[in-house]
């Protein structure tokens, strides 16, 4: 779509923040194809779930600061993420992958305010010194997002479980009766 919308616009795909986009495409497909060929191998799940997540958390990241880290509109992504690890890792693991979001999250705020990462989005355009930029509200605003996404998608991945737990345990009861 972004090679698309570049062709159609007269503008160069070899963009520099379009080549980071491109790169974690690529990665991300090829991530895609290594879980798909280790699924099969794998006994204990929990712990290839977690690797998964941490690799998927570094990609948001990353597709942050491609598109300009600070400016980016992709903070939501690390919403998605934590809601699959809610559901796959319950408690735990929402609220672990909120805690990991909001430090990549503030870490890379917080690098760039400071001018120690530049951002390719950013770079190419007109250099915007961050230094003035106040960063509290978004990284209080995003990280408080994370932990109530976190714990509203834990909750409801547990009330599901439960739920499954009863309605099986019905089911032997019905069963039971019956026979």
């Amino acid at each position: 779509t972004v090679a698309i919308v570049q062709v159609q616009g007269g503008d160069s795909l070899l963009r520099p923040e379009l080549v980071w986009i491109y790169a974690l495409t690529v990665c991300v497909y090829m991530l895609s194809l290594l879980y798909v060929l280790l699924l099969p191998a794998l006994k204990d799940l929990k712990p290839f779930v977690c690797v998964q997540i941490a690799l998927d958390l570094l990609c948001i990241a990353t597709l942050l600061l491609a598109t300009g880290g600070i400016d980016s509109l992709f903070a939501f992504m690390f919403s998605i993420e934590i809601i699959a690890a809610s559901i796959l890792l319950y408690w735990t693991g929402g609220l672990a992958t909120a805690t990991v979001a909001s430090l990549l999250y503030g870490t890379l705020l917080l690098l760039q305010r400071f001018g120690i990462i530049v951002s390719p989005a950013s770079a190419q355009a007109l250099i915007f010194d961050y230094s003035d930029v106040p960063l509290y509200f978004p990284i209080i605003v995003n990280t408080s997002s994370f932990y109530l996404v976190a714990l509203l998608a834990s909750f409801l991945a547990d009330q599901n479980r439960r739920s499954r737990r009863t309605l099986a345990q019905q089911q032997v009861d019905i069963s039971n009766l019956e026979a």
